[in-house]
């Protein structure tokens, strides 16, 4: 059993072309009007010849006008895509879309975080008229253990006015890489950080997740740190994992 911390109704419709770990490079990744949510997804750590806990990229269009989504694909098949809505697909302007993804990992390698991921592709967003792609950067890593929980701390930073709250549940999700449950014991931080919505002892069946809230909510100007701390068990195992928090106090 390993446990891994980080400080990112529907049919496959792509299992990849191409080659994984063989990054395509387009002239440019700009296309006006059109965003998407993150520019990479880190499935960081899954047991090998399993599926992971899909994650979802949104794509939206922030133009005037109407944009057409041709096709999606990933060029590497170990990233799975997924998604509820049929191609072609009219996006009108203002309007978003979201395509999940998942990871197959077909190996497993010895862990080291000096040569990891040891998986990469990317999500590639075709569009009418358009010749170049919409590319997000996917990367996974295929381990033996089989029990793995995969902590995303992308949102650790916090910025409220003095007296006031800034409350993130999405801040921090925590998801079962493995094939063997895992279990969220507690959670727990200080003040100016609160720890919310987590009713105690949880169970993550693999490829399960879990959105793991905290609440910002200094009396004063200044910067905060502390910790994050979540427990987690298995039978025979026990981990502490450990994320920064930070929060900026304003007047």
């Amino acid at each position: 059993m390993s446990f891994w911390g980080c400080n990112a109704g529907s049919d496959i419709i792509s299992t990849g072309e191409g080659s994984c770990n063989d990054l395509v490079e387009f002239e440019s990744n700009g296309i006006p009007g059109i965003t998407a949510s993150t520019s990479s997804i880190d499935f960081q750590y899954q047991t090998a010849g399993t599926i992971s806990f899909p994650l979802s990229v949104t794509v939206m269009n922030e133009g005037a006008q109407s944009v057409t989504i041709e096709r999606v694909v990933t060029n590497c098949g170990q990233f799975l895509l997924e998604t509820a809505e049929s191609l072609p697909l009219v996006l009108q302007s203002n309007l978003a879309t979201k395509f999940s993804i998942s990871f197959k990992p077909e190996d497993a390698v010895e862990f080291d975080p000096e040569v990891l991921p040891n998986v990469t592709g990317q999500l590639l967003v075709y569009f009418e008229g358009i010749s170049e792609p919409l590319v997000v950067l996917l990367t996974g890593t295929g381990l033996a253990e089989d029990g793995i929980l995969n902590i995303d701390s992308s949102g650790c930073g916090f910025w409220t006015s003095t007296g006031g709250s800034d409350q993130r549940e999405n801040a921090h999700s925590g998801w079962n890489g493995g094939i063997t449950p895992v279990t969220i014991s507690t959670l727990s931080t200080v003040a100016p950080f609160r720890v919310f919505g987590f009713s105690g002892m949880t169970e993550l069946q693999p490829a399960t997740a879990l959105e793991l809230g905290v609440e910002f909510e200094p009396n004063a100007v200044g910067n905060f740190e502390q910790l994050l701390i979540i427990e987690a068990l298995s039978p025979g195992f026990r981990a502490f994992i450990r994320i920064p928090l930070h929060g900026v106090g304003t007047e």
